[in-house]
């Protein structure tokens, strides 16, 4: 599964004038970390939108995925064949899950390696949008824009910044460039709670309708530099997570009782002996080409870290002060979680308040963990697989219910359907 992306680049005054260098010099770097993002001299404007193609349904997996080759939104530029704006990878653009907002990968950071052919010390930076104004910025590590010099960079990185504590990357061993191909290194990345997606092919374009001919495999990004230049940056992204949507009702009959208001719902993963670290180390083996075909090539994921206790801890699904009235209808969740091979299980903590139905608060902050073995609810399971989409449906019921007069020892359950 892959996601495409374009960044419109609007480079102003990023060189001092004459003519541009034949090819970019070595960027400076910090020698205690050379690829932390820190202080940053000055950015970069630009705009942004991303897209992606849909995960595979894995209920559905023995069925025809048709759903995968359904046509992207129009515009004046459409993704390369196979990719998707990425509201589009989801039904309704994703309006159907309460929290979508927050997955949603249109607007979050971008890091990105912009290495230069077989230079070992390449500039790292992110792509942040900014609100106001609805622009995007890029900021380079310790860089001044206008000492940034014209020529071909090869484009590597991960989104969304925020899910790992950093990265590096390095010139693969066999290979003598960055234009063949990179071992990039995702350090501390979240197992559980991000779409993390790796970049799996880079382009400049003409204006923001057209691009250069954007395939897989191919990183190479052409920066021009003078007085008000525009570049036009286009990148695919392919997919490091699967995905998983999370449902959950209230029994009907209990819903006649009570009025349940959700405030939290947190994700973790688990093998068969217990759970998994909250983060992990994954390298990323990209190799160029120029067939299109994806350039991932090999991919390992290394649990780092202490392991978290049942019940305590995981990454926010959903959080809200004032809770969310579930009914007997379903609302969904939409998460993501790092698809290490001997994960077997999710575990999902739910936070909720009990209301009688005149509105009165008789029990706070009750809490429930449900680990669900995904091969119990899904037919067809031949393990964890990056792109795909996993399903649960819950509901809230109680074991037993006591009588009105009672309130405070009613306390229902989560269950799995």
């Amino acid at each position: 599964m892959a996601i495409a992306m374009v960044a419109v680049m609007l480079l102003v005054a990023c060189s001092s004038g004459g003519d541009a260098p034949e090819g970019p010099p070595t960027p400076p770097t910090d020698p205690t970390n050379p690829t932390e993002p820190t202080t940053q001299a000055s950015e970069l404007t630009m705009g942004l939108s991303a897209s992606a193609t849909p995960f595979v349904d894995a209920a559905k997996a023995a069925e025809n995925q048709g759903g995968a080759h359904q046509q992207a939104m129009r515009r004046s530029w459409a993704p390369p064949s196979g990719y998707f704006l990425y509201g589009d990878i989801y039904d309704e653009k994703g309006n159907l899950y309460v929290n979508y907002a927050n997955s949603d990968l249109t607007n979050k950071s971008i890091s990105a390696f912009f290495t230069i052919n077989n230079e070992e010390n390449p500039y790292y930076g992110q792509l942040r949008y900014m609100s106001s104004g609805n622009k995007w910025r890029l900021s380079i590590n310790k860089v001044d824009p206008s000492t940034i010099a014209a020529g071909d960079y090869y484009v590597y990185g991960f989104i969304p910044s925020a899910a790992a504590d950093g990265a590096t990357i390095a010139i693969l061993p066999e290979k003598s460039s960055y234009s063949q191909g990179a071992k990039l290194t995702i350090k501390g990345l979240r197992t559980a709670g991000y779409d993390a997606c790796v970049i799996i092919g880079a382009k400049e374009g003409p204006d923001e309708d057209h691009d250069n001919g954007l395939t897989a495999g191919d990183f190479k990004f052409n920066l021009k530099t003078g007085e008000s230049v525009k570049n036009y940056l286009y990148l695919l992204f392919d997919h490091l997570c699967s995905a998983l949507t999370i449902g959950i009702k209230v029994d009907g009959d209990y819903n006649t009782l009570r009025t349940i208001k959700l405030k939290q719902l947190t994700l973790q993963t688990a093998t068969e002996s217990g759970l998994m670290t909250e983060k992990a180390d994954v390298v990323v083996t990209l190799n160029g080409n120029n067939t299109g075909t994806n350039p991932i090539t090999t991919l390992t994921y290394t649990p780092t870290g202490a392991v978290p206790e049942v019940g305590k801890g995981g990454t926010p699904v959903y959080q809200s002060d004032d809770g969310l009235t579930l009914e007997t209808t379903s609302k969904s969740f939409l998460s993501h979680f790092l698809p290490i091979t001997d994960v077997t299980k999710v575990v999902i903590n739910s936070t909720y308040d009990v209301y009688d139905k005149k509105n009165n608060l008789v029990r706070k902050d009750c809490k429930a963990t449900n680990t669900i073995r995904l091969s119990d609810i899904i037919a067809y399971f031949p393990g964890v697989q990056r792109g795909w989409k996993y399903a649960i449906n819950m509901t809230v019921k109680p074991t037993y219910l006591y009588v009105l007069s009672d309130p405070d020892l009613n306390n229902p359950t989560v269950v799995v359907e």
